[in-house]
């Protein structure tokens, strides 16, 4: 009895290091969309489909928030139970060859998305026994004009301060950096998991099963979440497709909500994240991409924008040169804070009006995020750039409004 308990023992102890070392590794890739997120966070980049294999030795680092994990209308018409392209990582991969790994994140400001969220991946990965992943030959930066510098000022908001950081230090480079790094695990799933790690978090079939479990136990997942009106609106018009367009109200702009205070004090967060990138990856080349919000995406027409509050209560009306002007200059600050910190710089705004006077990007089920259309103008533009040299400057979103 005790000699089959014990055969049992190692024939399920070996069946599962199999499962462990060699199958889950190779499945990795084709896990379907719909399991990916309840797969262990750090394996989550490894099941992705823009790349070839589990671990390719040279790959593109993707940097961002949902824009850099896809969201969008095409992702919302794929087929879950496969593990198939939907945004621009697949089409950069399907066009260049080059294996691309996105380490975005939903709601991700700079702080989380450049000071923290890479490296922490690839320092979990690289700790584990078998998903050694090499640090990638490029990272390529989505900036999002519509959320990216609010994040940041709630990132600080809720780390800063509360940490008891020193508020009279807060312009100071060194001292700011050390507080993005002391604070990371309170940012990120990742970076906890990373000040948490110990041998057996090795095993992660062991912790997919654990969540398997943990979520058939827990039917909050089945209530369905609120989605937005996305119906055209009374304010925001646009011209596309040779007439005037009702665009949906509330749309993300530039950051015309914040003080000027505000809006330096985020873009030096930005800055900071950028060097502290930078200092992690050495030597590898960098491209930044100015992703602009759906309002600075289109030929408005309108005299006014409406545009979603997301700091503060204040108006959500403003004029549609406020908008062009705010988006020009913060183009204009994230360009400098690229080259600043020896990247490249691409303005997508050009190749988006031009495709949005014939169409819509966006929607018309997601507002916020680019639909297939606007994603083969991303992957494009980026393509070019790497080609090219990555060196398209800021436009004028103000001349472009001004076009006939």
């Amino acid at each position: 009895m005790f000699k089959n308990a014990l055969l049992a023992a190692l024939s399920l102890a070996l069946t599962w290091l199999l499962l462990e070392l060699l199958i889950v590794p190779l499945a990795l890739p084709f896990t379907p969309l719909r399991i990916h997120a309840g797969l262990p966070r750090a394996l989550r980049p490894l099941a992705q489909s823009s790349k070839l294999g589990t671990l390719p030795e040279r790959y593109i680092a993707l940097i961002g928030d949902s824009n850099a994990q896809g969201g969008g209308d095409w992702l919302l018409e794929v087929d879950a139970n496969r593990n198939p392209p939907y945004y621009s990582a697949h089409l950069l991969h399907e066009r260049t060859g080059r294996n691309v790994i996105s380490f975005g994140a939903s709601g991700a400001g700079s702080l989380r998305a450049m000071g923290t969220e890479p490296g922490a991946y690839l320092d979990v990965l690289q700790r584990s026994w078998r998903y050694r992943l090499p640090d990638p030959e490029l990272l390529l930066v989505y900036f999002y004009e519509g959320n990216d510098l609010q994040d940041n000022l709630r990132d600080l908001d809720h780390t800063y301060a509360p940490a008891g950081f020193d508020p009279a230090r807060l312009y100071d480079g060194g001292y700011f950096r050390d507080f993005m790094r002391a604070t990371a695990p309170a940012r990120s799933p990742v970076a906890a998991d990373l000040a948490h790690w110990r041998w057996y978090d090795n095993f992660f079939l062991a912790r997919f099963v654990l969540r398997v479990v943990e979520a058939a136990l827990d039917r909050s997942w089945l209530e369905p979440e609120p989605q937005p009106d996305w119906s055209p609106g009374r304010v925001n018009r646009a011209r596309i497709g040779g007439a005037a367009r009702a665009l949906p109200n509330l749309l993300q702009g530039p950051p015309l909500e914040l003080s000027a205070e505000e809006l330096e004090l985020a873009l030096w967060a930005d800055a900071q994240a950028f060097a502290l990138l930078r200092a992690r990856f050495p030597g590898t080349r960098a491209l930044v991409v100015y992703l602009p919000a759906p309002l600075s995406s289109y030929r408005i027409t309108s005299p006014e924008v409406d545009i979603q509050v997301q700091r503060g209560e204040g108006p959500s009306r403003f004029p549609r040169a406020a908008l062009a002007a705010l988006s020009d200059r913060v183009c204009r600050r994230i360009e400098e804070i690229t080259l600043a910190g020896d990247g490249e710089f691409v303005d997508l705004r050009p190749r988006l009006w031009a495709a949005a006077l014939e169409q819509p990007i966006h929607g018309p089920r997601d507002w916020k995020h680019l639909n297939r259309i606007g994603q083969q103008q991303l992957a494009d533009a980026v393509a070019d750039a790497l080609e090219g040299g990555g060196r398209a400057r800021c436009a004028s979103l103000a001349a472009q409004l001004e076009a006939p």
